[in-house]
């Protein structure tokens, strides 16, 4: 609903709600979910017992959210709540995923370019009795440059 529309088939985990017995093509669904799929307009798709690779993409996904973004589970049960949620971690994958585009090139990840960018920080000095202040960019590495120069150029003096 709050992206305005419903997948063409939902993965699912052997989890009770969604699977009675058994798993994969061989699945015994609820009935109260399998009726709810129907109704929406989505088929299930229950992964096989023990093989990751179903459900690989998803899972990798989460682990980026979980890891790198540093996004954890929240739990919350008011409507409004859920969604603004569920659209962070959206907008969080969707950032990683264009970073990712812009670092091919490179030939490094997204979740190795922001660890290598943690790492860089910026220092500020201030004297509020002369009106002095001043700013710098920790000296940054060949990779940490090559980074910001495939993200922007502007964001290296060159």
């Amino acid at each position: 609903e709050f992206l305005q529309g419903v997948p063409n088939y939902l993965r699912i985990d052997n989890l009770k709600t969604g699977v009675v017995s058994g798993a994969g093509a061989w699945a015994t669904l609820n009935k109260g979910y399998a009726s709810y799929a129907q109704q929406v307009g989505f088929a299930i798709n229950p992964c096989r017992v023990r093989k990751a690779s179903d459900k690989d993409l998803v899972e990798k996904t989460f682990c980026s959210l979980k890891g790198i973004t540093r996004l954890r589970p929240v739990r919350h049960w008011l409507y409004n709540r859920v969604t603004a949620h569920v659209f962070l971690c959206y907008l969080a994958y969707l950032l990683l995923a264009l970073l990712q585009y812009r670092l091919t090139p490179l030939d490094i990840t997204a979740e190795e370019s922001l660890l290598e960018l943690d790492t860089m920080y910026k220092v500020y000095l201030r004297d509020a009795r002369k009106n002095f202040q001043v700013s710098r960019v920790v000296t940054l590495t060949k990779r940490q440059e090559s980074i910001l120069k495939a993200l922007d150029r502007k964001l290296v003096k060159t």
